[in-house]
Parts: structure tokens; sequence; C-alpha cells
């Protein structure tokens, strides 16, 4: 019984090793890794652990932040050397700083042909922030809604159009009808 006993609790501590080795391999825990700096001017909203996307689909992450020996800004950012084939010499690196939400590096490659990012490379990162497109977006806003309420006033051309559509259904509905309406009277 005690044999029994001890083989079963080997058996269930190898199934369970053999388990977490299958988990860390399926996360990627034993491949290797690619690093690359990305340089900005600055990292407002860029914290450790923003994710870097590519295709809408996050390929690494931010892991630190630092300064280089000018002041600049320079973040690191690891990624699987098996997502690493989607960086090229030509790729773009833009921080994504949307309204609501988190922040995010998004990548565009638009040629899959060009030569393949080195590792430990240096690219620039762009920034794309939504809040200063918005009092742009305001002013736009103001205008249209000064052109509706310019068409919309009492002496507008929309209400005068429907003063002109009601003179015509009200004569339709004289004694001759459609033929009254377009002519304008029943002597006509």
């Amino acid at each position: 019984l005690h044999f029994k006993v001890g083989l079963f609790a080997a058996a269930s501590l190898l199934l369970g090793a053999l388990f977490l080795a299958y988990l860390l391999h399926a996360r990627g825990f034993f491949e290797n890794t690619y690093r690359l700096q990305l340089a900005a001017s600055s990292a407002d909203g860029v914290t450790p652990g923003v994710p870097l996307v590519f295709s809408g689909s996050e390929i690494g992450s931010v892991t630190t932040l630092g300064l280089n020996d000018y002041g600049g800004i320079v973040i690191q950012v690891e990624l699987l050397e098996r997502n690493a084939r989607w960086l090229k010499q030509d790729s773009t690196f833009t921080l994504d700083k949307p309204l609501v939400g988190g922040a995010k590096i998004r990548i565009d490659s638009f040629n899959p042909d060009s030569p393949a990012l080195p590792d430990n490379s240096t690219m620039l990162l762009l920034t794309s922030d939504i809040s200063k497109e918005i009092p742009v977006l305001v002013e736009r806003v103001k205008a249209i809604l000064a052109n509706v309420e310019h068409l919309t006033r009492k002496d507008g051309e929309i209400n005068t159009t429907l003063a002109n559509v009601e003179t015509v259904t009200g004569r339709m509905t004289g004694e001759y009808g459609m033929l009254e309406g377009v002519l304008g009277s029943p002597e006509k």
C-alpha cells in the first residue's frame, strides 16, 4: 500500500512538473528575447508594461525607461525572437495615447521584403496624442453648429423652403388637385 501511494505521489509530481514546463514553453519562457531601444522626445504615458502592438496583436512590451547622455529619453522594449521578424528597418513606431484606455506602441511595417531590424537597434518613437486634436475638433463643431443655426432660424432657408412646400401642397388640396398646385390657381 505504501508503494502504491508513493508511486501515485511521484506520478502526480511528475505530471505537475511536465504541465508547468509545457506552460512555460507555451508562454515563451525558454525562447530568446529580442531587445530594442526607442528614442523619444517625451515619455508621457509610457510605463514599464506598455504593450508593443503589431496589426492589433501584442508582440512585446516596455521593460524600462531611462535617459541617455544628452538627456533624451530611451525606452527599452523586449519581445520574443519569433515576433522580431515583423520589425523591419523601415518600420515606424508610434505611441498611441487614446482618450480612454491605456497607451500602446504601434508598429507599422509597410514593406515585408525590407531588411530585418537587428537586435539592440535604436529607433525613433513618434507620438500620436488625440488630446492635441481636440481644440481643432471643437472649432469644427462650432462652425457646423453656426451653419445649422443659420439654416434653421426663423427667416432661414429651410423655413422659407418649408413655407413654399406648404403653399404648393395647400393648392393641391383644391378642386383641381395637382394641376391647381402646379398652375397656382383654379382659374389658370
